[in-house]
Order: C-alpha cells, then structure tokens, then sequence
C-alpha cells in the first residue's frame, strides 16, 4: 500500500476506475477456457501491467528466486516493447 494525500492527487478517482477495470479484465482472462482469445488493453492498463511486472521482478530479486526472476525479465522486456508501441501510436514520448 501506498501512502497518498487524495488532496494532491487530483486524477485518484481515475485512477481507482482503471485500477478496477483492470482487475476485472484479469479475473476474466484468468477464468477462460480459450486462452487463445485475446484481451485489448488500453494505454493506461498497458503502464499499470509493466509497472506491476517491474514490481514483481525486484521482489523476485530480492528473494533471490533466480528461475523466477528469469522468466519475469523475459516478460519485462516483451511489455517494455507494448508500452513503447502505445508511445509511438499516442504520439507520446518515451521516458
């Protein structure tokens, strides 16, 4: 948990909505019997993902979980590649 002064915070309500949609578009996915199909995400569940997995890869780390950490750095990389995509396509720069 974060510690956070919704009074400086302006966008927490916006972000609590995409925080709870993304959740229940992985409770969806998690439930499926087709993993196949695919799950749009927009730019910003995009960012919240890679920030989520870049989390998870420091924890890994610090527990020194090698093949685990292994595997996290593959996706780390794969959603590095989305969140670059969704730059270019939004005309936004990379940071």
């Amino acid at each position: 948990m974060l510690p956070q002064n919704p009074a400086n915070l302006p966008n927490v309500p916006f972000a609590r909505a995409v925080t709870a949609a993304l959740k229940t578009k992985l409770d969806q996915m998690l439930q499926l019997e087709d993993w196949n199909r695919e799950t749009p995400f927009d730019y910003n569940e995009v960012h919240i993902l890679y920030a989520a997995i870049r989390i998870y890869l420091i924890k890994l780390k610090s527990s020194q979980k090698e093949e685990l950490a292994l595997t996290c750095t593959v996706l780390c990389r794969q959603f590095s590649l989305m969140v670059e995509s969704a730059n270019v396509q939004t005309n936004e720069p990379t940071r």
